[in-house]
């Protein structure tokens, strides 16, 4: 073959090599498959889409480029152009369609090992409602990210100190617990239908389950204590990383009747906190427990003396406010350097 010849044919791979890269992104398709009902075929796919797919053959390989294909590359405009002319030839004829009719084909089509797979999977996928597919893939996909958040490995069978930790979680998520059953019945079909050993079913996951259901009955409203946290930013930002922790931002004392209310304020001094709790008053019941963090924006403006006065006055106040609220007082932080003062580092 000429050297010219030789350089065209490798053009002409290429080319048609970019033509055909996949654009899906194989990070993301590999987390999607962990919860796969077949993991013989989830492990197939994740290959393929990062290897190629195998043509199950076994033999000698030789790769060569159609010559009609180049052609036909080369030439776009003139194959387009007979691609039309035999469509609207077909269409001429009467009761005949450019699509395909069942049973058209003179021999009966080659079934292949993955289409058996792939027809497994379809037929154990019809077998479940569209709507209890997607909560069983919402389930697989917590457990999922439940192990990754406390670095457990992905093993299967599931083992039972999964199930059971899995299901304390979602408990002090403080979710439902119809949606907690409806997660482990997830986990038992996805374990039956792989053949796994269901530890599911066991007497421990089901008074665990029956537990979070009668611990979920709501508490009266006379039981309910009330804790307000009142301070300066640092109580927003701890009400902020509260917000995304598993207690929620009740700190998880919600199983007990607790819940908090947070109100921090960025640059709040101690002269802003009787004006504070009279605005809180104003859409709240009185707190069982009020928590206060204050003060510390007034150090270095206000003599330490004249400060620790002012403190036991406003106190005193906000007392008089809320006659049957403890006050709890949390103490200021040491800083590295403090902002209002002449010598900043402390």
């Amino acid at each position: 073959m000429p050297h010219s010849s030789h350089k065209q044919d490798l053009d002409q791979i290429s080319e048609l090599w970019r033509l055909g890269r996949t654009p899906i992104k194989i990070g993301v398709l590999k987390n999607m498959l962990r919860a796969y009902p077949n993991a013989g075929v989830a492990k197939e796919l994740y290959e393929g889409f990062l290897c190629g797919f195998r043509l199950k053959y076994s033999g000698l390989r030789i790769s060569f480029i159609s010559k009609n294909l180049q052609s036909a590359n080369c030439h776009k405009g003139e194959t387009l152009d007979k691609l039309d002319q035999e469509v609207k030839a077909v269409e001429e004829i009467p009761g005949t369609s450019t699509r395909g009719r069942v049973g058209s084909r003179k021999q009966p089509r080659r079934v292949q090992r993955f289409d058996i797979e792939f027809e497994t999977n379809r037929l154990i996928n019809c077998s479940l409602a569209p709507n209890t597919i997607q909560a069983y893939q919402r389930a697989l996909n917590a457990l999922a990210k439940f192990r990754d958040s406390f670095d457990l490995d992905h093993s299967f069978p599931i083992p039972l100190n999964h199930i059971t930790q899995f299901i304390a979680y979602m408990s002090c998520l403080d979710m439902a617990s119809s949606t907690v059953k409806c997660y482990i019945s997830a986990i038992s079909f996805y374990n039956k239908i792989n053949n796994y050993e269901d530890m599911s079913q066991l007497f421990v996951v089901r008074k665990m389950i029956d537990g979070m259901a009668r611990s979920k009955l709501k508490r009266p409203d006379s039981q309910e204590v009330s804790v307000w946290i009142v301070g300066s930013s640092l109580i927003r930002n701890a009400f902020v990383h509260a917000r995304s922790r598993t207690g929620g931002v009740n700190l998880g004392l919600h199983r007990i009747g607790v819940k908090i209310w947070w109100q921090g304020y960025g640059g709040m001094g101690l002269k802003d906190l009787e004006s504070t709790i009279k605005r809180l008053m104003k859409y709240e019941k009185a707190p069982k427990y009020l928590v206060l963090h204050i003060a510390g924006n007034d150090l270095g403006k206000t003599k330490l003396g004249f400060l620790r006065n002012e403190i036991k006055a406003t106190l005193e106040k906000v007392q008089s406010y809320l006659p049957n609220s403890s006050i709890v007082w949390s103490q200021i932080l040491p800083r590295t350097n403090w902002r209002h003062s002449k010598v900043r580092i402390a």
